[in-house]
């Protein structure tokens, strides 16, 4: 009996894949965020028509919100799919609570860190500070208004942070396309930027606005000496790892649907427990450094071969 098969259509192109290759990407779509995927498969020398079968990491997380996420397909009757997290305290954390498929491989992150060494140094060895903000950003199944006054006086309290050097603002691409935050920021003469879309259509595309989102991040970080943060966020790990003087700043919250949410809660916490000096001023990334390549698991991650025996895989699976 034939597989069945059905044709997915890229603007004015057309690719066939079967029905079944199409439900494990959809298991597994989790993978294909901010081009994750395409990092570990570029580490192992692995094509781009490469499944991995497990679920990736979405981003640093303390432990419950990683036990939330942890529910994983299963492959087979009984055996569920592997969760790929970054850490060994992740790992340990997930096993004394049942989760007995965690696995800790390093973050993509730390990967690509290793691989494109010329991106690792900032230019710190100039005495000219850049700063570099990381607003709160909304999701996509909600409409937040912030209106342009909004936007003016926080721009106006992260230049009074930076005291006169110059500040850039990355925004996720749905506040980027955002006209007032666009003319606001010119009206103040802040430069404004954005790494790229998280997710494409399809999951799978290889356009380089989702395939390179983090070396645009490691390329953004590298311009710049400091970091400022709204909320909690996997791009304070990125900061510190890159050498940044990191601040969080929360004064400037808008978005009050996200920032009394519980997950957000515990993410603020966490950052309140174990990072301490950043919490409202400016802290230099050699005093939490081990902390840093903890979360994002430098001290975990291993040779191409070794990955390619500790993580299950399929090639032939998703389109190229």
């Amino acid at each position: 009996m034939s597989r069945s098969v059905c044709k997915v259509q890229l603007g004015q192109l057309g690719i066939t894949v079967t029905s079944k290759n199409l439900l494990e990407i959809e298991k597994f779509s989790t993978q294909f965020a901010y081009g994750h995927r395409e990092i570990l498969l570029r580490y192992m020398g692995l094509p781009t028509s490469t499944l991995i079968r497990g679920i990736l990491q979405h981003g640093v997380s303390d432990g419950p919100g990683l036990l939330r996420d942890s529910r994983t397909p299963r492959i087979g009757l009984r055996q569920r799919a592997q969760f790929l997290v970054y850490s060994r305290s992740a790992e340990d954390y997930l096993r004394v609570h049942g989760v007995s498929n965690a696995l800790a491989i390093g973050s993509p992150w730390a990967y690509l860190y290793n691989m494109d060494k010329h991106l690792q140094s900032t230019i710190t060895s100039s005495n000219q500070m850049k700063f570099l903000v990381f607003p709160m950003h909304h999701s996509l199944s909600v409409h937040v208004l912030i209106t342009r006054e909004q936007i003016r006086k926080k721009i106006q309290f992260w230049k009074s942070l930076a005291n006169g050097n110059a500040i850039t603002i990355c925004l996720l691409w749905t506040e980027f396309l955002n006209l007032d935050w666009r003319e606001v920021c010119h009206e103040e003469g802040v430069e404004l930027t954005f790494a790229g879309v998280s997710v494409t259509n399809p999951i799978w595309s290889q356009h380089i606005s989702r395939v390179n989102f983090l070396p645009s991040i490691m390329r953004i970080l590298q311009a710049h000496t400091h970091s400022i943060f709204e909320c909690p966020t996997s791009a304070i790990y990125y900061a510190l790892s890159m050498g940044h003087s990191v601040g969080y700043f929360q004064e400037t919250q808008t978005l009050d649907w996200e920032s009394v949410s519980s997950s957000h809660k515990e993410e603020a916490q966490f950052l309140r427990s174990n990072i301490p000096l950043m919490i409202g001023q400016f802290t230099e990334s050699q005093k939490y450094e081990i902390f840093m390549k903890e979360m994002l698991g430098f001290d975990v991650i291993v040779s191409p071969t070794d990955l390619k025996e500790k993580i299950e895989y399929s090639i032939g699976v998703v389109p190229t």
